[in-house]
C-alpha cells in the first residue's frame, strides 16, 4: 500500500468537478460558474479573475490537469476550432501545428457537406502529410451529431479522479490517445450512446 501525493490527488478530484461543468453545461452550477467567471470565452480559456470565491478558485487550479488529457470525438465538426483546440488523437493532446489558413476555422470546414466525410483533397493541401493522415484516420460521424469532449487518459472518454491522478504522475507515460480514440470507436454499445 503507497502513499499518494495529496496535492495532485487533490487537483484530480478538482478536475473532476470542470468535468461536470464541461460534460454538464446545463446543471445548475455550470450555468452560474459560466455566468460569473467566463460569460464570452471557453472554460479552458477562463481567467480566475480579480475576486474568485474559494470555490472558483479551487475548481480553476485543476484547468491544466484538463489541457494533459481532454480531447474532442468528432461529430459535425461544427464546435472545435481547427488551430486552437486539441482533437489531433494523441496523448498528451496536440494542436495542429499546419500553418493556418484564414478559410478554415472550424472541423466542419474541411467536412463534406453533402457526404459527411472528410474532404481529403483540401486536407491534403491545408495540412502536413503526417497531420492530414492523421485527420483522414479520424472517424467522424455519418449523421451529424455534435462533437463530444473525451478524456484521453482513459478508455470509456469518460475522465476518472484516477486516471487523472495518473496523468499528473506521469504525463508522457500514458497509454496512446490512437489507441484509446479507436477503441472509443469499436465500444459495443448502441451507436445512440457512441456519437
Amino acid at each position: 500500500m503507497g502513499f499518494r501525493d495529496l496535492a495532485k490527488f487533490n487537483i484530480a478530484l478538482l478536475a473532476k468537478q470542470w468535468w461536470r461543468l464541461i460534460t454538464k453545461p446545463g446543471s445548475l452550477a455550470a450555468r452560474l460558474i459560466r455566468a460569473k467567471y467566463y460569460p464570452t470565452s471557453s472554460f479552458l480559456n477562463a481567467n480566475l479573475g480579480s475576486s474568485p470565491s474559494l470555490i472558483w478558485r479551487s475548481i480553476w487550479s485543476s484547468r491544466k490537469l484538463l489541457e494533459l488529457g481532454m480531447g474532442w470525438r468528432i461529430g459535425n465538426g461544427q464546435s472545435v476550432l481547427i488551430w486552437n483546440d486539441f482533437w489531433l488523437p494523441s496523448f498528451p493532446p496536440e494542436r495542429i501545428s499546419s500553418p493556418q489558413r484564414a478559410d478554415l476555422q472550424k472541423v466542419s470546414d474541411i467536412i463534406h457537406s453533402p457526404s459527411g466525410g472528410w474532404n481529403e483533397p483540401l486536407i491534403r493541401s491545408s495540412f502536413t502529410t503526417e497531420e492530414a493522415d492523421r485527420i483522414l484516420a479520424i472517424p467522424i460521424s455519418s449523421s451529424g451529431q455534435e462533437d463530444v469532449r473525451v478524456w484521453l487518459g482513459e478508455g470509456s472518454g469518460i475522465y476518472s479522479v484516477r486516471s487523472g491522478y495518473r496523468v499528473l504522475l506521469n504525463p508522457s507515460e500514458n497509454s496512446s490517445g490512437d489507441n484509446i480514440f479507436n477503441h472509443l470507436w469499436s465500444l459495443d454499445c448502441p451507436s445512440k450512446v457512441k456519437i
